[in-house]
């Protein structure tokens, strides 16, 4: 990555630092969903069409996955949108 940034932009060395304190963001909770996500999906592709619970099993995966997988985008934006590089601390 060093050398990509070195031979695009120029950048020998940046500093990058939050807008907001640390320890503000716990990431555990997107692990969590994150988790959630791989567990639902896992279980959808173990279901048997000939389940007579089949729709009722995969409807109620399919209500609950979207929440985790949203949850998950909004919370590494909010950490990605925080993280910024001041331009005095790039050297060239």
């Amino acid at each position: 990555m060093k050398s990509v940034m070195k031979k695009i932009f120029g950048i020998e060395k940046a500093y990058a630092h939050c807008d907001v304190p640390c320890g503000i963001y716990d990431p555990h909770l997107a692990q969590v969903s994150a988790h959630t996500v791989v567990r639902m999906v896992q279980l959808m592709s173990g279901l048997e069409k000939q389940d007579p619970d089949y729709d009722l099993k995969m409807g109620i995966c399919l209500l609950i996955l979207p929440d985790s997988i949203q949850f998950i985008k909004i919370t590494t934006r909010r950490v990605a949108a925080t993280n910024t590089i001041a331009p005095d601390s790039i050297a060239i």
